[in-house]
């Protein structure tokens, strides 16, 4: 178990014992979550507020595109977003 040893304001010395964290599980199966959603839910102009979706999951539930890692759930929502640009691409 990893000690943590705080000095409080009185100058006595606490000692704290915490547990190690838990590893995380695929969102989709119990295997060791390896990898997280980048799907973003929220934009703001600046990329420094960028908010994802940040799901767990395991290699097999991983869908790739563009360097970036999509849940299940996300990688539809991006193919479809992807399709739609496309189609609109060809109609212009």
């Amino acid at each position: 178990m990893p000690c943590h040893y705080i000095k409080l304001a009185d100058g006595t010395v606490a000692h704290i014992r915490t547990s190690k964290p838990r590893a995380r599980r695929c969102r989709w199966c119990d295997r060791p979550g390896t990898q997280l959603c980048d799907y973003e839910l929220v934009t703001n102009m600046d990329m420094a507020s960028r908010i994802t979706c940040d799901a767990p999951m395991c290699k097999a539930h991983t869908t790739t595109i563009r360097n970036l890692e999509y849940c299940p759930k996300h990688a539809g929502a991006k193919a479809r977003a992807r399709l739609f640009r496309s189609k609109q691409g060809e109609l212009f």
